[in-house]
């Protein structure tokens, strides 16, 4: 495995660095080609379950905890190093959708990472997954459906990619967040939160 240079820790994602580099020992000996890679922060990271509520295709999951769009695509490169993958599905945003924070930079922040996926991977099928709206972030919620439609009208501008809508579900019918969906951080999801997101994915691969 190559090693992160020196310059990696003079940079903004330090933070991550130990994680990533755990990750990539890790998974480096389970990467196959055409391997459906699921990328991106804790949401994924968390959903240990994911290879077996999804059966039917071959999942690999290189998601690490508490990244934002940035982090992810700093570190493409390195933990995606040796793969190949058939699809990429990727889940990221929470972490930049906080107090403050600009629409405008989010978007700008996922197509910078996605312009470089698409030069990594020129025809690899792509897949965005909308930002959930958790119960912590509800004040909020103006905000991250507009990065959502945004990032879904921008995808819908370039081939091989696709937009999976998980946020719609998770809203009540009052359009309120679904609580019950989440652990006691009320950021994280629970295992019902994952089950409709089984249930979501597997409609979605057409499992």
């Amino acid at each position: 495995m190559k090693a992160l240079g020196p310059k990696c820790y003079r940079t903004m994602y330090e933070d991550f660095l130990e994680e990533v580099t755990a990750l990539k020992l890790n998974k480096e000996n389970e990467i196959r080609k055409e391997q459906v890679i699921f990328y991106g922060s804790s949401s994924f990271r968390l959903w240990e379950t994911v290879q077996v509520d999804l059966s039917g295709i071959d999942i690999i999951n290189l998601a690490f905890g508490g990244s934002n769009i940035g982090a992810c695509e700093f570190y493409l490169d390195f933990i995606f190093e040796n793969a190949n993958p058939s699809h990429i599905v990727f889940y990221c945003g929470d972490n930049d959708c906080i107090d403050g924070f600009v629409v405008e930079k989010v978007v700008n922040d996922f197509i910078s990472f996605f312009e470089k996926v698409r030069v990594k991977y020129t025809n690899t099928p792509f897949t965005f997954v909308s930002i959930k709206p958790s119960p912590s972030k509800a004040h909020l919620l103006d905000q991250i459906q507009e990065v959502n439609s945004r990032i879904k009208t921008y995808l819908s501008e370039n081939s091989d990619t696709s937009f999976l809508d998980v946020h719609t579900e998770m809203l009540n019918s009052k359009g309120t967040v679904r609580d019950e969906l989440y652990v006691e951080d009320k950021l994280h999801l629970n295992k019902e939160g994952y089950a409709l997101w089984t249930q979501l994915f597997r409609k979605y691969f057409e499992l």
